[in-house]
């Protein structure tokens, strides 16, 4: 069993879960992860394990640091000098994050959660999204600091026009199911984004805003994760 294990990993040098190798690899097989790293990245898990989760890290100098509570996370890094982390008290359940570049950052701090059939993806140099403490991100949410492929002016085909641009939620934002948060975008605090909503410009704090693309509903507002009874 423990070779079959080793056999699957590439460099268990650069996992670490509590200070141990292989009482880790040991407990990430058996809760159905998969994994594959390549060397000189590392993967560094702090309070607990996902479960049927998969993980493909390549490239070089890659960093995850990932805390919380995961189940069918999928996170896919590629390139070099790139930095995940996920805070504790986080949640999420079948949650997708893609970094494709250099030097790009997805930071999530605690208290946040995820709905199931979400994406968070960041491409490009120098590139980031963060999302901070206590956001509700519902089901099927989609976050995009990218256009994920390039747009040329026909006169410069070497420079595209359509650069990577970070995303900022701040603190205490729900963003509703099935809406999609566009590159260059700032979600003030205490925020919410109706369902099935685009999110193209900036946010302002303690509103509403809906639609495609989102226009405010109202202003002056605050909320709560306890469910309504009324």
């Amino acid at each position: 069993m423990l070779k079959k294990i080793l056999n699957n990993i590439k460099s268990i040098l650069s996992i670490t879960y509590n200070g141990s190798n292989i009482k880790f690899l040991i407990n990430f097989i058996s809760k159905r992860n998969k994994l594959v790293i390549h060397s000189s990245n590392s993967l560094n898990f702090t309070g607990t394990i996902p479960h049927k989760s998969k993980f493909i890290i390549e490239g070089k100098n890659n960093r995850i640091n990932l805390s919380g509570n995961h189940e069918n996370l999928d996170l896919l890094i590629n390139g070099t000098d790139n930095i995940l982390e996920i805070d504790k008290l986080t949640q999420s359940k079948g949650l997708r994050i893609v970094i494709r570049g250099n030097q790009c950052h997805i930071i999530i701090k605690e208290y946040t959660c995820f709905g199931n059939g979400c994406w968070l993806v960041c491409m490009g140099y120098d590139n980031n999204i963060t999302i901070n403490e206590d956001c509700m991100i519902a089901d099927n949410v989609n976050i995009w600091a990218t256009d994920s492929h390039p747009i040329y002016d026909k006169s410069n085909l070497i420079t595209p026009i359509n650069r990577s641009i970070p995303i900022k939620l701040n603190k205490h934002v729900w963003i509703g199911k099935n809406s999609t948060i566009l590159k260059g975008v700032e979600i003030g605090n205490d925020s919410i984004i109706g369902m099935n909503s685009t999110v193209t410009h900036n946010i302002p704090s303690n509103s509403i805003f809906a639609g495609n693309p989102a226009k405010l509903v109202k202003n002056n507002i605050t909320w709560n994760r306890t469910h309504i009874s009324l």
